[in-house]
């Protein structure tokens, strides 16, 4: 398991200069990217996000968007109150179908993301999770009491929405409007 962490993680920090360019934000992605890898690994595994890796990375993001911020700081905070917020709801209304580190995870993301991409984050990672729990569930790999670690599918949602955002929202626009 920690081979394929080193293995993804590389990967991805091959990708972010690449997408982002050299720029300051670079600095605030390498950290996102790390805390989205280890909360995803650790949710496979134990099927927990502990607080000890996400009140630290919430700090610390939130520390480098005020420095770091090409859109107003608004849009940040307000991703990560739409982005936790949403989720919160959805575990209230479910009686606990999203656990507590899946809402802090999203309520992070949303603090890199801003408001749009938490956004289309939420529905990138609830569309692949849905599509996966489907196939699982349709193949008699799981059934429906069985608990599905949800963070793997916020990873792709969110580095989706942040890498590759406006290519993903311009091609909903050319197809649907």
């Amino acid at each position: 398991m920690n081979v394929i962490f080193i293995i993804i993680y590389i990967l991805i920090s091959l990708l972010l200069p690449y997408r982002l360019g050299i720029s300051p934000e670079l600095i605030l992605a390498f950290p996102f990217a790390l805390i989205m890898v280890l909360a995803t690994f650790t949710d496979i595994k134990s099927h927990i996000i502990p607080d000890r890796l996400i009140y630290p990375g919430i700090i610390l993001l939130f520390l480098l968007r005020l420095f770091i911020h090409p859109l107003p700081l608004w849009e940040y905070i307000a991703g990560a109150f739409l982005g936790g917020g949403l989720l919160l709801i959805v575990s209230l209304v479910s009686k606990g179908g999203v656990g507590g580190g899946d809402i802090k995870l999203f309520f992070l993301a949303g603090l890199v993301l801003g408001w749009k991409g938490t956004l289309l984050a939420l529905f990138l990672s609830v569309m692949s999770g849905g599509v996966v729990a489907a196939v699982l569930l349709l193949t008699g790999r799981v059934n429906r009491k069985d608990r599905i670690p949800f963070a793997p599918f916020i990873l792709i949602g969110t580095l989706s929405a942040y890498l590759f955002g406006e290519e993903i929202t311009g091609a909903y626009i050319r197809l649907f409007l």
